[in-house]
């Protein structure tokens, strides 16, 4: 089972922090049809502005999303973080907020 520890929303998008047993990382998502669906997976460089831009978040929701989630996980512990960092971003599909 995955637990969703750290969620943040702003506009049609969401970035949450997830575990399920020892791996853990982050999620970006967009609302799509009235639906929640995945745009990328990652570690710490989903908490880069740059990042979410590059995925096709706007700015000003980009900001928002780093911010809340590093509020919302800053309650969690040192170690839990840290695991959401080490989630490799490589290999990841990248799909286009644009669509």
């Amino acid at each position: 089972m995955v637990d969703a520890v750290a969620v943040a929303v702003s506009g049609q998008f969401s970035l949450a922090s997830w575990s399920q047993g020892e791996k853990a990382g982050r999620v970006l998502l967009r609302m799509k049809n009235g639906q929640w669906e995945i745009v990328v997976c990652g570690g710490k460089e989903l908490k880069q502005v740059s990042s979410l831009v590059k995925a096709g978040v706007p700015p000003s929701d980009s900001e928002l999303l780093v911010s809340d989630l590093s509020k919302a996980e800053l309650k969690l512990p040192a170690s839990l973080q840290k695991r959401f960092d080490s989630f490799s971003f490589e290999n990841q599909q990248h799909h286009s907020g644009r669509e």
